[in-house]
């Protein structure tokens, strides 16, 4: 009688295990007979961009701007760039997202706005630049906060590098 059972017991739990699974949920051995479930969630941040010449846009990202590396190719001009520092934020670049405008479309939060800004104000860009404030002065603005500076990529896409006091990386 026991032995029937415990089968049963054991039918049941290889489903729910197998159900578990298929959710997405890792099983972890912690022991004899012992395993935990952890449900892997994961999300990613795509900013989109649009880019006319796909190779200047990524040479601005990943050569020169150095803090993306490619990871996809999708054809027609369409590419995923993902952040080196952390790759669960990436830029896809296509030339039919929507045209670039004058206020930034993303920011970057590093740990050093002042060293990211001395870095690339050396730099010669191909296509890209460092976008002055508008009284013309190429500056870190320093607020109570934090400090920004703007950057702008081949394609005319605006954004800010920012180091941040009150939530910092």
């Amino acid at each position: 009688m026991p032995d029937r059972h415990v089968e049963k017991t054991v039918q049941w739990s290889k489903r729910w295990l197998a159900d578990k699974i298929k959710q997405g949920h890792q099983v972890v051995d912690v022991g004899p007979g012992m395993h935990l479930l952890k449900r892997e969630e994961s999300m990613r941040i795509d900013v989109l961009l649009r880019a006319e010449s796909a190779a200047d846009t990524i040479r601005f990202y990943v050569e020169e701007l150095g803090m993306f590396r490619v990871d996809a190719d999708y054809g027609m001009e369409s590419y995923l760039l993902r952040a080196i520092a952390n790759p669960a934020i990436c830029l896809q670049i296509a030339p039919w997202h929507p045209p670039a405008r004058e206020s930034p479309v993303f920011a970057l939060t590093v740990p050093s706005c002042d060293s990211q800004f001395q870095r690339l104000r050396a730099m010669r860009f191909a296509g890209g630049r460092l976008v002055p404030d508008k009284n013309g002065v190429l500056e870190v603005f320093e607020w109570p906060g934090g400090k920004s500076f703007m950057l702008e990529d081949p394609a005319k896409n605006r954004f800010l590098l920012c180091e941040d006091r009150i939530a910092p990386v």
